[in-house]
């Protein structure tokens, strides 16, 4: 059976709102995002606009909360108090958050990073790797990760091992069982 995928022109409002369901980060739940101040207008959305928002951070960038809370700079019980509705992140925060989602946006794999030094600008990749000013990976390194998502024919040739041929002895026949 062969499955016809639409494309965007030939989707439909239900079509949308059931790939939405599949991808929360793509759409803007009504009522989360508005001011919570009683007396004019405040500097946080609602507490679960803060959940979602943080939340889509985290699936988009295919990240865990320990490594959010790593490449953030901050403990991780902060990311558990964001996520629980006990406290907000600060602004210093959400840029944060703003920048590690246009690394993504600019093609850098951020699940692959350990760790962000804010300060001097240094990136500590998780296989030991360092950079200072040129985060971008070599091509090598990014055609992998390509391959790895998209499981390439290419990439999966290329991890394929041929097994050695074992030879068997043939079953003695002669002998009665």
């Amino acid at each position: 059976m062969k499955i016809h995928i639409k494309e965007y022109w030939e989707k439909t409002e239900g079509d949308w709102r059931e790939e939405s369901k599949l991808h929360p980060e793509r759409h803007i739940p009504a009522g989360h995002f508005f001011s919570t101040a009683k007396r004019g207008p405040s500097t946080y959305s609602s507490r679960l606009g803060v959940k979602l928002t943080i939340k889509a951070v985290m699936d988009t960038c295919q990240i865990s909360k320990y490594q959010l809370a790593k490449l953030l700079g901050c403990y991780s019980h902060y990311v558990y108090r964001w996520l629980n509705g006990t406290s907000r992140p600060s602004a210093l925060y959400w840029q944060r958050m703003a920048h590690l989602c246009c690394l993504y946006a600019g093609g850098i794999s951020v699940m692959r990073l350990s760790s962000i030094n804010w300060d001097t600008g240094q990136i500590f990749w998780r296989d030991g790797g360092v950079s200072q000013t040129d985060h971008y990976p070599p091509r090598e390194t990014r055609e992998t990760w390509i391959a790895e998502r998209t499981g390439s024919k290419r990439f999966r040739n290329r991890s394929r091992k041929e097994l050695p041929v074992q030879q068997v002895k043939p079953f003695p026949t002669s002998e009665p069982f």
